[in-house]
């Protein structure tokens, strides 16, 4: 039993370890999709819809993360009740930093929390 694993160790840890040899970089880590819950903050402006609120720097900064290919996508509801951003990004940390550093958050006009995605339906899969 012993040889056994010792065999599968070899068999998995030395083409690794060519590759790693051979100036390949190691393989990426994959990346995990959350959904960010936005809702008025403190700051909030009472009785205006979302697109009367002090939200253009937040906008800015969403076209950003869409740029860098961390949004997958997003953008208020309908009731002005808030909103919801979809992130692709390599774990709940980054994502928390993404939330961290929206001017919105930061200006407390909203809240926002973070909820890993576990998607099982995905109409655009690959």
């Amino acid at each position: 039993m012993k040889r056994a694993i010792l065999l599968l160790s070899v068999l998995v840890a030395v083409p690794l370890a060519a590759r790693f040899a051979l100036g390949e970089d190691p393989p990426a880590k994959p990346k995990a999709r959350f959904a960010i819950l936005y809702t008025p903050g403190e700051k909030w402006v009472k009785g205006k819809s979302i697109y009367e609120q002090p939200v253009m720097e937040h906008g800015k900064y969403m076209g950003k993360l869409l740029e860098d290919g961390k949004l997958i996508f997003g953008g208020p509801f309908k009731d002005s009740s808030g909103g919801e951003a979809i992130v692709e990004v390599t774990d709940a940390k980054e994502a928390q930093a993404i939330v961290d550093a929206d001017p919105a958050v930061k200006d407390k006009v909203m809240n926002a929390t973070v909820h890993e995605w576990h998607v099982v339906f995905d109409r655009y899969a690959k």
